[in-house]
């Protein structure tokens, strides 16, 4: 288990997925979302997680009110929002996060960037795809080419074709200049 804490901002498709899957591999997982009857469902029975066919019912941390939060601290939060929905949804959560990740849909790296700074940005991609049944039921539905699985080893953009492989489970992020 990874001892840091993680804040899903957008607890939806990729976000209810990625969510689910970190569940007993960090030390706390939290998702943050808009859709109410999403966040009680979240909470009890649990999302039911439909990964490539196999389902699995996951409770969790969930809150539909950010303000909620104002006095937690998380590791990392990873954006899973859509890009029309990011600042607002940002702004009340800038003190709760060390680490920003973003994995949004879009170019949205100058919208996060400017909003939490470029010092405390990390972005990632998801190779694989996912949709929405409903409150509380994330799907699966697309395994990238060749990739593991969220958290699995992949290789970064820039090193694909080097053969390259960079598990950043081995990183302390945060203590990561950037270039």
């Amino acid at each position: 288990m990874l001892l840091v804490d993680v804040l899903i901002l957008g607890g939806g498709a990729i976000g209810g997925v990625i969510a689910a899957r970190l569940t007993q591999k960090v030390r706390r997982v939290a998702v943050v979302d808009a859709d109410v009857d999403h966040v009680r469902l979240v909470r009890d029975p649990g999302l039911l997680l439909d990964r490539l066919g196999e389902h699995r019912r996951v409770k969790m941390e969930a809150y539909a009110d950010s303000a909620e939060l104002e006095d937690e601290r998380f590791d990392f939060v990873l954006l899973t929002l859509k890009a029309p929905h990011l600042e607002g949804a940002i702004r009340p959560l800038l003190g709760v996060g060390t680490t920003f990740v973003s994995l949004g849909n879009g170019l949205v790296y100058d919208k996060v960037s400017a909003l939490v700074g470029e010092d405390r940005l990390v972005v990632g991609i998801v190779e694989w795809g996912a949709t929405n049944h409903g409150p509380g039921r994330p799907v699966r539905v697309l395994r990238a080419r060749g990739a593991e699985s969220a958290g699995g080893n992949r290789p970064c953009p820039e090193q694909r074709n080097k053969g390259q492989v960079v598990d950043l489970r081995r990183y302390d992020l945060r203590g990561l200049e950037r270039r």
